[in-house]
């Protein structure tokens, strides 16, 4: 079994870590993550978890994305992220959390 999945027998699921916030997840709650946006020209796709997608692109728009933040390392380093990863890691994995907009957010 590859190293970042989990089997739960008691959950009869595997399971997969989040690259961004590292959570154990259903491979339900996952989702495809374009780390530079489509739109900028990117087509290399992350499956982050829906919680951590959800937050990104409420924190920070395509530009943004593409000029600053265009890999996961750089977008954990964010001091935005870093104090939402602190966050949902002591959350329940298999509930979904619905991010904030922020208020700064750039376009």
């Amino acid at each position: 079994m590859p190293r970042d999945v989990c089997y739960n027998p008691i959950m009869s699921e595997a399971r997969r870590q989040c690259p961004v916030c590292g959570r154990m997840v259903l491979p339900a709650n996952m989702t495809r993550h374009h780390v530079v946006p489509k739109s900028r020209g990117g087509n290399e796709i992350e499956h982050i978890c829906k919680t951590c997608h959800r937050q990104v692109h409420a924190l920070f728009g395509n530009k943004e994305l593409a000029g600053t933040l265009h890999s996961l390392p750089e977008l954990r380093a964010h001091p935005e992220m870093r104090k939402y990863i602190a966050w949902v890691r002591k959350q329940n994995p298999d509930r979904y959390y619905r991010g904030r907009p922020a208020r700064n957010r750039k376009e």
